[in-house]
């Protein structure tokens, strides 16, 4: 995770509490008052198929090496590469990139969602 992914309001999982939070404004003067620390405390989420189900994405099939899942309103379209432990995200007909974490997909789905606007 870089400096750049932190967004307010994307989820990260706090080790010292030991429970995934979500980044309020507050996070960012700790992020500048130490930084390495920040890192440590805070680590990216994997993606996983609870996390998808509860964002509104519905498992469409599931196959040997991988399980694609839509978002219903959208055209958005994740396929889980079993082998690689990650996610294909499709926009559409086009191929967004590959992506693990749940911070990359809420950012990537805010920047979609400010250009639609």
């Amino acid at each position: 995770m870089e400096k750049q992914d932190l967004r307010i309001g994307i989820t990260l999982y706090d080790s010292v509490r030991d429970k995934n939070i979500e980044i309020e404004s507050k996070h960012f003067k700790e992020l500048s008052i130490a930084e390495n620390n920040f890192f440590e405390r805070y680590k990216p989420i994997e993606i996983n198929t609870e996390y998808l189900i509860a964002s509104g994405f519905v498992q469409k099939w599931e196959g040997e090496n991988t399980t694609e899942f839509k978002l219903n309103e959208h055209k958005f379209e994740l396929v889980h590469i079993k082998s690689q432990e990650a996610y294909v995200l499709f926009f559409g007909n086009h191929k967004a990139g590959k992506i693990k974490y749940v911070h990359e997909l809420q950012n990537v789905m805010l920047s979609v969602f400010q250009h639609l606007n």
